[in-house]
Parts: C-alpha cells; sequence; structure tokens
C-alpha cells in the first residue's frame, strides 16, 4: 500500500478584515471599532488557525491525499509611531507601534511570516486606511502559485478585491495547484468571497473552532508589565 502524500497549504491571511469579521460573526460587532468590545475580541493565533484547517479538511475527505501545513503569511497594516500633530496623538501612536510589534514578534515566534505596509495617516496623524497590503497579498498567491510554492493557496478573507488572483489562479494553473477560501462562522453568515463559475473549496471556522484557536493576550501590555 502507497503512503499518502501529502499536500502543501499555504494560508494567506488579510488580518484587518478576519479580525474585523471574527467580531461581526461571533460577537455581533456592527462595526470592527465597537466600543462595547475589548480589542482582544476578535484576535486568532494565524498558525493555529492554519493547522486547524488543514486538520479538518483531512478528517472530512479521509480518501483524500491530506494537507499539510507549509506557510502561513499574514498581511497586516503597521502603524508609523513618528506621525502625529499633537503629543497625545503621537503617543498613541508609538503604543500602537509597540502593541504591534509585540503581535508580529509572537507571530514570528510560531513561523508566521509577516508582510506588512506603513498605514495611510490624515494630517493630524489619525489612520484613514491600509495601503499595499491588499496587493501584497496578491502578488505572493499569484505568484506562488506559478513558482509551484503551494499545493493548495487558501485565502482568509472575505474581501472581494482578491476574486480576480482567485480565478487567475483557477483558470491558469489547476493542474498543479488549488486555490481555497476560508471565512469564520457558516455559510449561512456570508463572510465569504464568490468568485465566478463552480464554487472553490470553502473552509469555514465555526463558533467552537474560533475558541479553539482564539488569542486573548493584550499585546498593549509587555508580558514584562503583566
Amino acid at each position: 500500500m502507497e503512503a499518502d502524500v501529502t499536500r502543501r497549504a499555504s494560508l494567506f491571511v488579510d488580518h484587518q478584515n478576519a479580525y474585523c469579521a471574527a467580531r461581526e460573526v461571533f460577537y455581533h460587532a456592527a462595526h470592527c471599532q465597537s466600543p462595547r468590545l475589548d480589542r482582544i475580541h476578535g484576535q486568532f493565533h494565524p498558525r493555529a488557525l492554519g493547522e486547524l484547517i488543514c486538520a479538518q479538511y483531512n478528517r472530512r475527505h479521509p480518501n483524500e491525499d491530506p494537507l499539510m501545513l507549509h506557510n502561513v503569511f499574514v498581511y497586516i497594516g503597521e502603524p508609523d509611531r513618528d506621525k502625529g500633530s499633537t503629543q497625545e496623538r503621537k503617543r498613541i501612536n508609538r503604543m500602537e507601534h509597540a502593541e504591534f510589534q509585540r503581535r508580529r514578534s509572537a507571530w514570528r515566534r510560531s513561523g508566521v511570516v509577516t508582510r506588512s505596509a506603513i498605514l495611510a495617516y490624515d494630517p493630524a496623524g489619525v489612520v484613514r486606511a491600509e495601503k499595499e497590503i491588499d496587493s501584497k497579498l496578491v502578488i505572493d498567491f499569484v505568484t506562488g502559485a506559478i513558482a509551484r510554492e503551494y499545493d493548495v493557496g487558501i485565502i482568509f478573507s472575505a474581501d472581494r478585491d482578491f476574486v480576480p488572483a482567485i480565478e487567475y489562479v483557477r483558470e491558469s494553473h489547476s493542474a498543479h495547484c488549488r486555490a481555497d477560501i476560508a471565512a469564520w462562522g457558516t455559510i449561512a453568515d456570508g463572510k465569504f468571497m464568490r468568485p465566478r463559475g463552480l464554487a472553490p473549496v470553502r473552509h469555514f471556522v465555526s463558533r467552537s473552532d474560533y475558541r479553539q484557536v482564539a488569542d486573548e493576550r493584550d499585546y498593549r501590555r509587555s508580558r514584562r508589565a503583566r
């Protein structure tokens, strides 16, 4: 009997979209920055999430070659510690930058690759939007397929900006790799992309599954301070 041939799975996480979707689906927050929720609500461990997705798929498809988590990439905006037109705004941005650094260090220790770009600010130093993050994810997802760096690429996001990348990989590289999507909740929650044609493989992470990968650390404080 031949041994199973594992398939390399790479998880591509659109962090802000995934964080906000978790808050909406699991905590019923109408807005990502809901004042009634703490910042930790919606946080998750990216590598644990990837391992969970692969394990669930393997249990549900025992007759297929199993997925093995190969890489986890997280795409996230990076605060600029030097922004701010007032001392208070500079203080806030320095704190947010320190929080970002602690989170990124924790991810890196687990083997997660972080792709970041400096956030866009208004003249006062208040965050306006993320820039370049989606482009970085698209480039990595497409070039990874072309270079055959993964057998199954999974995008965790509900952002329709990624649909063209998924459709391209499916149409041009399906002979050697597969493009999947992942989302929180169930299909009824509707927080997933809908590419054209046959529906891609979809990995849903339920409320009970989310509890297994939730990250309850408050990165605003250093471990020494705690």
